[in-house]
């Protein structure tokens, strides 16, 4: 009895071999190239950024900025770029340096931005207190989606 019953699992085991190594080999076939599973990855995720900025609200951006900003600045153009958030490009003018730092200041404390960073400002003239500044901010919008 013994004899028959490792018999038994002895053809099991080779079964159960023969069939695993069939299986590997289907797999092998069948499974895609990991470089390719990476280049479909860094589509998606592009498509996801464009999709993001496509679905961005400009009413909800523009009602949102005009809360937030003194009204001694003015914006000359507003862009968005898709990135991990949504980016806002601001290029605008500020009466005076204090009004540009309360802008960046209220843009710190608002929950729906985040690392609002002034890439440059400069006086518009000699004897003219106006600053010219280029800001960029990461904006969640009013519904907070992170990707």
């Amino acid at each position: 009895v013994l004899n028959r019953l490792n018999e038994f699992y002895q053809q099991e085991y080779t079964r159960l071999e023969k069939s695993k190594k069939d299986f590997d080999k289907n797999l092998g076939a069948n499974k895609p190239d990991q470089e390719r599973i990476e280049e479909i990855s860094k589509a998606y995720f592009s498509y996801r950024r464009v999709a993001t900025a496509i679905n961005t609200s400009w009413s909800n951006l523009f009602e949102t900025l005009e809360d937030i900003t003194p009204g001694s600045i003015m914006f000359n153009r507003i862009r968005i770029k898709p990135d991990t958030l949504v980016r806002v490009v601001i290029e605008g003018e500020a009466q005076t340096l204090q009004t540009l730092t309360e802008l960046t200041r209220r843009l710190y404390k608002d929950n729906r931005f985040m690392n609002p960073l002034l890439k440059r400002h400069s006086r518009k003239g000699a004897d003219d207190q106006t600053i010219i500044f280029n800001l960029e901010v990461d904006y969640l919008e009013l519904r907070g989606e992170l990707l």
